[in-house]
């Protein structure tokens, strides 16, 4: 008998629902613009800490050997002056790469794999006559 209120409970009609509530469409739609952002941000995330960590490691390389042609020895890991020229070193070698691409987009050019070895290609694998 109580197995049987809940259930009753549970199956409200559309007509005693609440106006504001959402319905199961909208709740599935939000929860996949949801899953969608997390992923974009997650993704986003990690390409910021590659492009920082190459950002430091080219300043600092690029510190080191001028600091070396002097005969300066400093290795100390955190300096501003590594960040700031990393950053630069990225930000003057990104804007080649970006006008590239965007002239590309310009001519309808498109890239296409390189066919090194026809051999290999013509070759098709059989699963089945494996």
């Amino acid at each position: 008998m109580m197995a049987e209120n809940e259930t009753k409970k549970n199956e409200e009609p559309d007509e005693q629902r609440p106006k504001n509530s959402p319905s199961q469409p909208e709740v599935q739609k939000v929860g996949t613009e949801i899953r969608g952002l997390s992923s974009f941000l997650q993704t986003s995330s990690q390409a910021l800490v590659i492009v920082a960590g190459l950002a430091y490691l080219s300043g600092f390389i690029i510190i080191s050997v001028f600091d070396a042609s002097y005969g300066i020895a400093d290795f100390s890991l955190v300096r501003t002056k590594v960040i700031a020229v990393g950053g630069l070193f990225v930000l003057l070698l990104s804007l080649p790469v970006v006008v590239t691409f965007r002239m590309f987009g310009m001519f309808g050019l498109q890239v296409t794999p390189l066919n090194i070895c026809p051999l290999l290609e013509s070759r098709v694998y059989d699963a089945n006559h494996g």
